[in-house]
């Protein structure tokens, strides 16, 4: 039993790990475009843009290699933009470009107000049940009954009960 929860934890780790990854490609125009949200970079094989932003997601803006910028201010009926007096669209990819493939990941998943504390208590709660079962079980039964001590089947059911709450957590975290 032992090893079959140390196999689930293990397979929600890696999982976890993969919906982690900060790095995404998008085919703009025949051009794959890397962006990588960690180092707020996008590069399309050749040059390597970096990108801020900021007011919640409302304005964008991409510094392009030879220092010039561009930028996107988003409005509730669509936005404007301007650029810095050194831009040449014909140097590098156009901002217009950069900006829809930052825009594709933020289409694809809408971001909506998730409650991280609640998720962040799951998790810790589903650790504990799968980490120290014992004691997760003494403090919601164990102390109703004096020298009381779970079943095997008890603990195994607390591990599994753990995995399950982080699994929800994640989905929460994710979906």
């Amino acid at each position: 039993m032992k090893k079959f929860c140390v196999g689930i934890i293990c397979l929600m780790l890696i999982s976890v790990l993969m919906c982690l990854a900060s790095t995404y490609t998008v085919t703009r125009n025949g051009i794959e475009y890397t962006v990588d949200t960690d180092s707020m970079t996008i590069s399309d094989g050749t040059n390597t843009y970096q990108y801020i932003i900021s007011g919640e997601g409302s304005e964008i803006n991409i510094t392009y290699p030879d220092g010039s910028t561009y930028w996107w201010k988003v409005s509730p009926g669509g936005g404007w933009g301007g650029w810095s007096d050194d831009y040449d669209p014909e140097k590098y990819v156009d901002g217009d470009v950069l900006i829809s493939v930052l825009e594709e990941k933020t289409a694809k998943q809408p971001s909506s107000d998730k409650n991280f504390l609640l998720i962040f208590i799951l998790i810790i709660i589903g650790l504990w049940n799968v980490i120290s079962p014992y004691s997760s079980w003494y403090l919601s039964r164990g102390w109703h009954y004096k020298d009381a001590e779970p079943s095997e089947a008890s603990l195994a059911f607390t591990r599994i009960g753990g995995v399950i709450v982080i699994i929800i957590a994640v989905i929460i975290l994710f979906v």
